[in-house]
């Protein structure tokens, strides 16, 4: 059964408010923080793993990454993290500071089960007391300084060997950004422009945006599902992750089959070519506790998994997960097992292991 809407979407009621406060509209007239600026300093409250970094140490390039326990995403970046950690070892640091906390108080613990998939320095933002977890000085100077808050979390920063800030953005995008940072080949005046132009881009999207909010805030599904297609309609790659909230809208509040199935219709013919956004459909439903218990919403998630897969041509492992996992839940064990043993013969390390524990488990049900 689907979470109560007060408890699951809390953490965006939450970001709905500061993004209509007065305080917030303010500053997100004059971002003061952007590409090609020296990044903020690094005020936390506790380094949980990892060696503290107290400055921005010239020559060494770093990857500031903010992120929540409560945040889905946030868990999906951590092996690319430590993956970039790893393969860059010496050269730069990966730091990830938890913000946005309800309770700071188990953030220590959540980092402890999580450090098989964390393996980089991890802290947590430095909240003054009496304020709530929005309050945090990390989060203000990084996340209010760039005007980003409508962007959520994870949002991963790159600071150059010479202490600029070379990109902002998903950390699903980081490795060839984070390769050419540290190579010396990233064009910073390139990036500095479009990181212009997509500010200015925004201009349009804020009032949806705010709309969108504002539906959260008054759980009002339908005008949240109206803002959703409007941000999907003006930029379909940029606005991706919007889809599938219209999608759960539709069909898990709104309860409306037949428009679900016509959004799912829509869907799939507008990100035909995007297995990026494709796979998050996918994993979007099989993460949803009431649509991946309902087998249109499965055909949907299955039909995204399996074109994302085709365009990949059977390389990324959480793609082919994702398409494993829905051909399970349809009843297609043998399909499964196949593209779980494609899934492990390209994985490595505990995410391999992980893997073969689930093949074992498929074989034994066959």
């Amino acid at each position: 059964m689907r979470p109560p809407l007060s408890r699951r979407h809390r953490p965006l009621l939450l970001i709905a408010v500061l993004a209509l406060s007065p305080s917030l509209a303010r500053s997100a007239s004059k971002p003061t923080l952007g590409v090609g600026d020296p990044p903020p300093p690094l005020v936390v409250s506790r380094w949980l793993r990892g060696e503290p970094v107290r400055r921005f140490e010239p020559g060494r390039t770093y990857v500031v990454e903010s992120w929540a326990t409560w945040c889905q995403p946030c868990l999906e970046s951590m092996p690319r993290l430590s993956e970039i950690q790893r393969r860059h070892a010496g050269r730069l640091s990966v730091i990830g500071v938890s913000i946005w906390e309800a309770d700071a108080s188990k953030v220590p613990g959540f980092v402890e089960r999580m450090a098989d998939r964390m393996q980089y320095a991890v802290a947590t933002d430095s909240v003054p007391v009496g304020s709530d977890g929005f309050g945090g000085r990390f989060a203000k100077q990084w996340i209010e300084g760039a005007n980003m808050y409508s962007h959520g979390v994870p949002l991963a920063y790159v600071v150059d060997g010479r202490g600029r800030i070379a990109w902002i953005g998903h950390p699903s995008s980081l490795d060839s950004v984070v390769d050419a940072v540290v190579a010396g080949s990233w064009n910073l005046d390139a990036a500095r422009r479009r990181w212009q132009e997509d500010r200015a881009a925004e201009a349009q999207s804020e009032p949806l945006l705010v709309a969108y909010y504002g539906a959260m805030r008054a759980n009002d599904p339908a005008a949240k599902r109206r803002a959703c297609e409007a941000l999907v309609g003006l930029d379909p790659a940029r606005f991706g992750q919007y889809a599938l909230t219209a999608f759960q809208t539709v069909r898990g509040d709104l309860h409306d089959p037949a428009a679900a199935d016509s959004l799912a219709r829509r869907w799939r013919r507008e990100y035909a070519d995007h297995p990026a956004v494709l796979r998050a459909l996918a994993r979007g439903v099989l993460l949803d506790p009431q649509l991946r218990e309902d087998p249109a919403s499965l055909a949907f998630a299955l039909d995204c998994a399996g074109r994302a897969n085709q365009l990949e041509g059977g390389t990324q492992v959480e793609t082919l997960r994702a398409l494993s996992s829905c051909q399970r839940r349809l009843g297609d064990l043998p399909a499964a097992i196949q593209s779980l043993e494609r899934a492990s013969s390209l994985a490595t390390g505990e995410q391999k292991a992980e893997i073969d524990r689930a093949l074992e488990q498929l074989r034994a049900a066959k």
